[in-house]
């Protein structure tokens, strides 16, 4: 190498290093205001939950199931936020065993407003029954985060979503007919902080990569500009029976 290579490998190095130093105190100060953020919606989840809890005891017994279950999904959201909050540090999984069809028909649901808003189809199929072992309320926030991302890059056109187990692994995929995306960008997406979006913050896809790694499995994308994406991933599933 000679001494102008030299010299200029040297000065790559250095800008890399300001680069990894900019990086990491960018992500200490958004750490510090996303914490701060879920701190401040912590309250008001409170509060909802005591609101919930006060129209348990004096609405009619045939509300009393939906009442109940608000204060079940405010429950559920609060647990999330704390882990947000915190989403620097190891996520605490709650395993359990359920059914990914059964999860599905919930997350379409939540999602009802925003598919039907949409000109997008969501087509869902499995090979055979799909029994997973892991934190059903993470694991439903890793489907709603890149269903949401799939409709929001799909104007018009179709989601698919396919799953399979095999033996203790369940392997699933979510394609969109969406505009897709640069080989950079693909590789950045599940960066924290990266966005492309006006008002992106560029946290739900790193979470969700975290979620699914805390569970033992891998998550990764497939896309090119004008083709839509693909976004493969695999978690752990339980034995039948």
């Amino acid at each position: 190498m000679g001494l102008y290579q030299l010299q200029n490998h040297f000065l790559e190095k250095e800008r890399e290093a300001e680069e990894e130093k900019r990086e990491k105190e960018r992500f200490r100060e958004i750490s510090a205001f996303t914490s701060g953020v879920a701190h401040e919606i912590k309250n008001p989840l409170n509060r909802l939950s005591l609101l919930f809890e006060l129209l348990r005891k004096k609405v009619s017994p045939d509300l009393t199931t939906n009442v109940s279950l608000g204060k079940k999904e405010v429950h559920e959201i609060s647990r999330i936020v704390d882990q947000f909050s915190t989403f620097q540090k190891p996520l605490k999984l709650r395993k359990e065993k359920f059914f990914l069809e059964n999860l599905m028909k919930d997350i379409r649901s939540s999602l009802l407003k925003e598919i039907d808003q949409s000109m997008v189809k969501i087509h869902y199929s499995q090979t055979g029954p799909v029994l997973l072992r892991g934190d059903k309320g993470l694991i439903s926030q890793v489907f709603v985060n890149l269903l949401k991302n799939s409709l929001e890059a799909t104007a018009a056109g179709d989601i698919t979503i396919q799953a399979k187990q095999h033996k203790n692994t369940a392997f699933i995929s979510i394609r969109d007919s969406g505009q897709g995306m640069s080989e950079e960008d693909k590789n950045r997406i599940f960066d924290p902080y990266f966005s492309k979006k006006e008002n992106g913050m560029g946290i739900g896809l790193y979470l969700t990569k975290k979620i699914i790694e805390a569970h033992g499995g891998q998550i990764q994308a497939k896309s090119e500009p004008g083709h839509g994406t693909t976004i493969f991933f695999h978690i752990p599933g339980s034995k039948h029976g």
